[in-house]
């Protein structure tokens, strides 16, 4: 997986809480849940940096840290203090930001989807190609079932680099699938996905109509 190159160094800066936005290319939606357990223990001495990507358009769009700022707002830090500790990086373009978005939080209770957002944001090539195959179904990745939404990350990436040439596999999963049961979701959760990608990798030669036909019935 080749990384973009990081042309920024970071910056220490302490920044208000009303520079900071998200960017919702690759930024995950916020869990009021962490928040509120962020908050119920919020520490201002123990309140580490966050880290920032200053865009071109001069806004701080939040890398890692966007739970920490929702506590601090939950507790009251003003939103014109001067008083939010950050590391921030600049200049970096969007796929550059998006990768640093996808390392710093690696370790962190990230879900696949998340990664896969911010990985094609970044134009990373595998997810790029997944991305493309799915597409081409008139489908789309997602990260919740619904009609036309495929809701397994981690199952349509191994079934991309089942086999060869690369992405074959997939692509005749959803052929069978799309074939079989149209956009439906319930056709595009991981057990049905994985299940069916697993039988085209063992029985190599397989037409995917072949297999809808069954399926449909």
């Amino acid at each position: 997986m080749a990384q973009p190159e990081v042309l920024g160094q970071g910056r220490y800066r302490v920044v208000r809480l009303a520079d900071l936005v998200t960017d919702g290319r690759f930024n995950r939606p916020v869990r009021t849940q962490h928040e509120t357990t962020i908050a119920n223990d919020f520490s201002a001495a123990a309140f580490h940096a966050l880290a920032l990507w200053e865009r071109e358009d001069g806004k701080l769009v939040i890398l890692d840290g966007q739970h920490r700022v929702g506590a601090a707002r939950m507790v009251g830090v003003p939103e014109d203090a001067k008083v939010i500790p950050a590391i921030i990086y600049h200049p970096l373009g969007l796929d550059q930001a998006a990768w640093l978005f996808v390392r710093l939080n690696a370790s962190k209770l990230v879900t696949a989807y998340d990664k896969f957002k911010a990985l094609l944001t970044a134009g990373e090539s595998e997810t790029a190609a997944i991305n493309a195959i799915v597409l081409n179904f008139d489908l789309r990745v997602a990260g919740k079932a619904a009609d036309g939404a495929v809701n397994c990350v981690e199952a349509i990436r191994r079934l991309f680099r089942m086999g060869e040439p690369e992405g074959a596999v997939l692509g005749q999963t959803l052929a069978a699938l799309t074939s079989a049961w149209g956009i439906a979701k319930e056709a595009y959760g991981a057990s049905l996905v994985r299940g069916v990608g697993l039988y085209f990798h063992e029985k190599r030669g397989t037409a995917p109509r072949e297999l809808a036909t069954a399926l449909g019935s």
